[in-house]
């Protein structure tokens, strides 16, 4: 995904799976340290919490679809998203899930690896990999209130 003004319009966004299968809003988003959007949380189910969906291979519409590489039930499944920033530690786990079920248009189930591959390692395991930005951040940094996050 291009990033410009891709955190704004994902924040607006409803994640729906490849079939067509709504799966919920976006709750919020997670970018890397160049401001690259990389996973959302989606409010699948209020009472269940937030679950992470990797960015990769998805496609944001204008009438504010966001089609991810997952069916639903995959999402339904994955770990609950932190209330805060993600760490590498934690990001790591999240490619382990989703490399059983992101599968690229060959059909081949892509090992963890290879699905983490586009994303730089933190040396600490402790380390904030990921910034957790939501429409509250993203509205209080564009009336200058400070910085996102």
């Amino acid at each position: 995904m291009d990033t410009g003004d891709q955190v704004p319009r994902l924040l607006r966004a409803t994640a729906y799976s490849g079939g067509g299968r709504r799966i919920g809003p976006i709750a919020a988003v997670y970018v890397d340290e160049t401001d690259r959007p990389a996973w959302v949380s989606i409010l699948v189910d209020p009472a269940d919490g937030e679950r992470l969906v990797p960015l990769a291979r998805s496609w944001l519409y204008p009438d504010r679809r966001l089609v991810v590489a997952v069916i639903r039930r995959a999402v339904e499944e994955a770990p609950v998203a932190p209330s805060g920033h993600l760490g590498a530690e934690e990001e790591d786990l999240l490619f382990r899930y989703y490399a059983h079920v992101i599968t690229p248009a060959s059909g081949r189930v892509l090992p963890a690896a290879v699905v983490g591959a586009r994303l730089p390692r933190a040396t600490d395991p402790a380390a904030v990999r990921l910034r957790r930005v939501t429409a509250a951040a993203v509205t209080a940094h564009s009336e200058g209130s400070g910085a996102l996050g």
